[in-house]
């Protein structure tokens, strides 16, 4: 239905659109001429910052320059005196004569110095003595020197004679072709400030020398408070590189625009820095000059604004009324404005008016249906969201310890080469200074060896975390083995804490590493020990328990469903907060005082529960106390008997002179191993890689009687598929695989049979030797 034409009293109204009265107050705006003036300020402010800058960059260097000048004329000189007749003839009195002439002249002293540190000869003390002790960094800078032949500057360090801060300007002095003596300057921070007092900076600007350790040579203001000092750690960190600009807080706390350079000649940075309070200043000018225009042209907006809004909230306010008839279910009444699309759209409030009367009736059943939809789709929202973030929540834990896991065995792994090294070459020194019948130094490399070997133990913790230990496991009842570890753990709790087992009877059989079961059990009752310091209850409980998809998938993605066996340890201590239960199976986390603890504990009950198979599970109240569970499959086989490794005695084995073709792609144990093997009585070749020990074997197949080759080998072959070309050339060839990896995890790849001979590493030379021997039946 369509509205009739709008009338008043007078006849039609001549109605102008909405635009038109609003451009009459845009035309008073000043913006773009604001945004014009504000651009030109932000131009200004900008060209001003750059030229700023770039007057900080060239102060800097020019002072550089000028430390770059003074140090080569100190060192000019120093040349010109290490060329002297007097000093390559051993005239010292003569020379000593000349130097004193120079420090006179030049304002510091010189001092000849052997190969000891020594001084020889120095103007602060009379002809004849000796001055000993000089400073660590000072002999540091004349062995650079010596072995260099060319000059070297020191950094800060303190005179023995002054006891003041000192720099040390050195170059060799040759004698028939030797570099036996160094001929130093040393000089006080003071000459160097005197080099920033030269140039002139702006007020409030501030200029300093920072040697190469980080420490103040100079300083243009307080100087005598800084000197020898370190620099901030800001600026050290900034000026890594040789030459930039940051801005940061000096020293003093101001906050400051700071440019630094680097001296050639004594690699020092020189830092040239303005107070960013006479950087904004300029800024903060600009600004006011800004606000004030914009306060005028506000002004002005204003007053033209209130003018047009007279003209608009009549017309608005006739609108106001129709629009509340509407909402009173009524039909408004056509209005005539002198805005056109207030007109416009009166007319279609008057059209919806009429529309609405006849929707009413519908509009009421459609609300009635809605409100029920409503409430039934909430629900369902709800219960969503809810499974969704909790599958969320579980990925995101099982991806962050999964790649915890995933660092943590690369770490071990390279540890393992390393330790080997140690280990190897440690043995090897013991072995070589057996004759000496030194006890002290044997047991140093006894306690060296010790702590090498305590390194290996973490580097097994830490693989056992990443699901890369070795394991030996066997079908055995958790009931068994929970019933053989009461004394220990009585023994180990102490009397405060009772322990009570809850033990189900006709448990099923599962098959783990019965050792490493017993050391997660001991390990979770230590904590529960710890959780308890003044006494408790510690309860062990094993049940069946049978999982279906739904339950093992809320406890891991990768967890299968079925049957499992589930052994859990539950104490009444304090509990664990929200925020440490979400992290304590990371390895390294603790919330032991330091020195109690590695943070390995959980993590390694963590990395052998998922490298059997299972899931671990830890539900904490403050205050309540904390239970954590292990759920194992089950298994149907018999129980096995507990293996237990028999110790053997080390055999010595006598070489026989065989070959041995050693294949190493890391250096140290390439070499560590060449040297125990040769020193065993061996003959050894050795390659880096799979196809240059292929070249080997083509050239000695028939000689080579054992291959000892790491398993993972840079290139197109690894140890594995050398192992099957050295068959082709040799087929009696014995082959020694070695890897940082444990055996299980090589396995898994399926880069070795399980009959195949592993040496895992870390092994020391008697180790190495041992086993070769074995094979090769020395």
């Amino acid at each position: 239905m369509h509205a009739p034409d709008a009338q008043n009293e007078h006849g039609p109204v001549k109605s102008r659109p909405l635009s038109w009265h609003l451009l009459s107050y845009g035309l008073g705006l000043v913006v773009p001429a604001l945004l014009f003036v504000s651009f030109l300020v932000i131009q200004f402010y900008g060209s001003e910052r750059t030229r700023l800058e770039e007057r900080l960059r060239s102060e800097a260097h020019s002072l550089a320059v000028a430390i770059d000048r003074d140090t080569i004329s100190v060192i000019t000189t120093l040349e010109a005196l290490a060329v002297t007749p007097s000093l390559r003839g051993g005239d010292l009195a003569t020379f000593y004569r000349h130097a004193q002439e120079v420090r006179q002249a030049q304002n510091y002293h010189l001092s000849v110095r052997d190969r000891n540190g020594d001084a020889i000869l120095a103007t602060r003390i009379p002809l004849g003595n000796r001055l000993e002790g000089t400073p660590e960094q000072v002999q540091e800078t004349d062995r650079k020197a010596r072995e260099s032949g060319k000059p070297e500057v020191s950094d800060v360090f303190q005179g023995v004679v002054t006891q003041r801060e000192n720099i040390q300007l050195v170059v060799p002095v040759t004698i028939d072709g030797r570099r036996e003596f160094v001929l130093g300057a040393s000089m006080e921070p003071d000459y160097f400030r005197d080099v920033l007092t030269r140039t002139p900076l702006p007020e409030g600007w501030l200029a300093a020398i920072v040697d190469r350790r980080g420490v103040f040579v100079a300083r243009l203001r307080n100087h005598a408070d800084f000197v020898g000092k370190p620099a901030s750690r800001q600026f050290i960190d900034n000026a890594r590189q040789g030459a930039g600009l940051y801005e940061g807080a000096t020293s003093e706390g101001v906050l400051s625009l700071v440019a630094y350079d680097t001296s050639r000649t004594t690699g020092w940075r020189v830092a040239v820095s303005a107070p960013k309070a006479i950087i904004d200043e300029a800024l903060r000018q600009s600004l006011a000059v800004v606000v004030m225009l914009g306060l005028m042209l506000g002004v002005l907006a204003l007053i033209l604004a209130h003018l047009t809004r007279q003209r608009i909230v009549a017309a608005v306010e006739q609108l106001r009324r129709g629009a509340h008839s509407l909402a009173e279910r009524e039909v408004p009444t056509l209005l005539s404005t002198p805005v056109r699309e207030v007109d416009e759209i009166s007319r279609a409030l008057v059209g919806a008016g009429l529309e609405l009367r006849s929707r009413e009736r519908q509009r009421d059943l459609a609300e009635a249906a809605l409100k029920d939809l409503n409430a039934e789709l909430e629900r369902r929202v709800e219960a969503a969201v809810t499974d969704r973030n909790k599958a969320e929540a579980q990925l995101r834990q099982f991806q962050k310890m999964e790649a915890i896991g995933r660092l943590t065995g690369g770490i071990a792994h390279d540890f393992n080469n390393l330790l080997t090294v140690v280990l190897g070459n440690l043995g090897l020194l013991r072995n070589r200074l057996a004759t000496l019948d030194d006890p002290r130094l044997m047991r140093n490399i006894d306690n060296a060896v010790d702590g090498a070997q305590r390194a290996a133990q973490l580097t097994s913790r830490l693989l056992a975390f990443s699901r890369q230990s070795a394991l030996l496991p066997s079908v055995v009842s958790a009931n068994t083995l929970i019933e053989g570890m009461t004394d220990l753990l009585t023994r180990t709790l102490g009397e405060g804490i009772t322990i009570e087992a809850e033990l189900a009877g006709d448990l099923w059989r599962i098959e783990v590493d019965p050792n490493l079961l017993e050391n997660a059990v001991l390990n979770l009752a230590v904590n529960a020990r710890d959780a308890m310091p003044g006494g408790g209850r510690l309860c062990l409980r094993t049940e069946n328990l049978s999982l279906g998809e739904e339950q093992a998938a809320a406890f891991d993605p990768n967890l299968k469903a079925g049957d499992y066996v589930r052994v859990s340890v539950s104490d009444t201590g304090e509990g664990i907060t929200p925020d440490v239960k979400a992290r304590v199976f990371e390895p390294f986390f603790t919330t032991k005082p330091v020195g109690v603890g590695t943070g390995l504990g959980l993590a390694q009950v963590y990395g052998f529960v998922k490298q059997s198979g299972g899931h671990v599970t830890l539900d904490s109240t403050v205050g309540s106390g904390t239970t954590v569970c292990m759920y194992f499959p089950r298994d149907d086989r018999l129980e096995q008997p507990i293996r237990t490794e028999v110790r053997r005695e080390r055999v010595v084995h006598e070489a026989s002179g065989a070959l041995i073709l050693v294949v190493e792609d890391d250096a140290m144990v390439r070499q560590f191993s060449t040297t125990a093997l040769e020193e065993a009585g061996y003959r050894v070749a050795v390659a880096t890689d799979g196809l240059s020990a292929l070249q080997l074997l083509r050239e000695h197949g028939p000689k080579v009687a054992l291959l000892f080759t790491d398993i993972v080998l840079p290139g197109p072959l690894n140890g594995r598929a050398l192992a099957d070309e050295a068959a082709q050339f040799n087929p009696t060839v014995k082959v020694l695989f070695t890897t940082g990896y444990t055996r299980d995890e090589v396995l898994v790849q399926r880069r070795l049979d399980r009959s195949a001979a592993v040496l895992g590493k870390p092994f020391d030379a008697e180790q190495l030797v041992e086993r070769i021997g074995e094979m090769l039946g020395d």
